[in-house]
């Protein structure tokens, strides 16, 4: 017997549902039907662009900020929605600052808010909290214009394993699950979802596809999605001692969720000695060791599933401690020779 997919009808149409808010704050349930999901997902946002229950005149900050991640779900990454929902939920939707008049806003009041998320979080959260806020702003009050102070960002003090931690981990890992993932994440270098959701399908000789990526959402749990961006679609050239390991398995290779994964990650770091780090920091590794040996950033975008150098560069090119010191001599012992010269 055929098994049923999540809203599919006996029919064989998919019916989509939406929850959300009118300004009022009253509950909105609608159902959009069509011969594929799709289709029905057209429906939906066609639906929420031509919503005439709120207009821009009365909109609370809350319900812009509703409206505004309503419509964008259906082409936004489910972690970015998830992230905007968790904002929405618990600095604006409850909050007086959501209650205040779009019409009436000002940067006063707006700071003020501002002011009170410093307090006990890091500038980076205040941010993101702001981001969404000015998001919704842009798209709905595009010529309103608030000259916000948001605190100064910090540099975040990652710890960037070195070939020695990153062997060291791996030797004693003695989970072989998690020790295909470690490979997959310091020698390709795949995201967790990414690392979750391959199968012995995506593997052609030595080659690993990488086209779908698992994520969470909490009305579907975890399922398997496209990849984030179009650029996270790529083919990876994979060392042999991978593969054989990888290719005899069916079925998906790293059968745990991306939360599973980085729980049992945190356990065999600490059994191996090292200094913390992130799985997350394997594609730290592997980038900086990828332009340590002089690999040019658009094979390093292109094996990593970059579409810009720009997220790169700024978060992922930290400088590997080993190959720091030994270049850090190479300097040293130029300018001395140079003074000896002179």
């Amino acid at each position: 017997m055929k098994k049923k997919k999540k809203n599919e009808l006996p029919s064989g149409s998919c019916r989509i549902q939406v929850r959300t808010k009118d300004c009022n704050g009253k509950n909105i349930r609608k159902s959009f039907t069509g011969s594929t999901k799709f289709e029905a997902e057209q429906k939906k946002v066609e639906w929420m662009l031509n919503r005439s229950e709120e207009s821009a005149s009365d909109l609370t900050v809350a319900s812009m900020v509703r409206k505004y991640i309503d419509i964008i779900s259906p082409v936004e990454s489910p972690n970015t929605i998830n992230g905007y929902e968790s904002i929405y939920r618990t600095h604006i939707e409850k909050e007086p600052f959501g209650s205040e008049s779009m019409n009436d806003l000002t940067a006063d009041t707006t700071q003020k808010w501002i002011n009170s998320l410093v307090r006990g979080r890091k500038p980076k959260t205040v941010s993101n909290i702001y981001g969404l806020v000015s998001a919704a702003m842009s798209e709905y009050y595009p010529d309103k214009s608030l000259q916000i102070k948001l605190p100064a960002k910090i540099k975040a003090k990652l710890y960037t394993p070195s070939d020695d931690d990153v062997a060291t981990v791996l030797n004693c890992c003695e989970d072989d699950i998690m020790k295909n993932a470690i490979l997959l994440a310091a020698f390709a270098p795949m995201r967790r979802g990414e690392i979750c959701a391959l199968t012995d399908g995506d593997i052609k000789g030595q080659y690993i596809t990488v086209s779908k990526s698992m994520a969470w959402t909490k009305d579907e749990g975890w399922f398997v999605k496209v990849p984030k961006t179009e650029g996270s679609y790529r083919t990876i050239l994979m060392p042999k001692f991978v593969i054989s390991r990888i290719a005899p398995i069916k079925g998906r290779i790293v059968p745990i969720t991306p939360t599973a994964l980085t729980n049992r990650f945190i356990h065999i770091v600490r059994r191996s000695g090292v200094p913390y780090f992130r799985f997350h920091d394997l594609r730290h590794y592997a980038v900086s060791a990828m332009h340590a040996i002089g690999v040019p950033d658009k094979y390093i975008m292109q094996r990593g599933g970059w579409e810009t150098p720009n997220v790169m560069r700024r978060v992922y090119l930290d400088v590997l401690p080993d190959v720091s010191q030994s270049e850090n001599k190479k300097i040293v012992s130029h300018f001395t020779k140079l003074m000896i010269k002179g």
